[in-house]
Formats: C-alpha cells, structure tokens, sequence
C-alpha cells in the first residue's frame, strides 16, 4: 500500500522519536526537521489513520498529565516501516537520475 507524502513524513518522524512517543512530538520532529508548516490537527488526523491502517499502534494512558487527561503514544509497526520502505523505494527510483544531487542508485 502507498502512502501519501504527510503519512511518509509522519512515519519519518516517528521513527527519529522514537517507541511509545506523543503527538507532539512526532509534530515537533517533523516540523523542525522538515522545516514545514503543518498544522497540529493534521498531523494528529494523519496519526488516527496509520493506526486504523495499522502502519502504528497506539498505547493510551488515562491521567497521564497534571489535568488528568488521557496521553496517547504511538510506535510505528512492523507493517508500518514496511510501509515506509516501499514508499521510499518507489519515490526514489522515479526520482534517480533527474534531481541534481538526487537520492542514491536504487539496486534493480
């Protein structure tokens, strides 16, 4: 299955935060990283359909800040990194050759 470009960017970042990390971070990552300006609320939407295409997974925990509202952590999948790879394959051997300083050879 392909992924658009948010949920790659998304994976992405949830990779470089690592297991069991919230929302905001994965937010934080993707918009330092990428130096994009993403709302909060699309990348949270994007998050609810990788776990519903189950590329994530979710863990909630009820009082989990000082207001005593439930924190949700997510951790990509194995299905999810698969995902990912594919993703990336695919974007890569249709960019090879035709970006300047583009990604590396892709092995045939």
């Amino acid at each position: 299955m392909m992924l658009g470009k948010l949920e790659e960017m998304v994976l992405l970042s949830l990779l470089r935060a690592g297991p069991k990390s919230p929302a905001s971070k994965v937010y934080e990552i993707l918009t330092e990283r990428a130096q994009t300006e993403k709302s909060f609320g699309s990348v949270y939407t994007t998050l609810d359909r990788l776990v519903k295409k189950q590329f994530i997974t979710e863990k909630q925990v009820e009082n989990a800040d000082k207001k005593g509202r439930t924190r949700r952590y997510f951790t990509i999948s194995a299905q999810g990194t698969q995902a990912l790879s594919e993703s990336m394959q695919a974007t890569n051997a249709l960019a090879y050759g035709i970006m300047p300083g583009g990604p590396v050879e892709v092995p045939t």
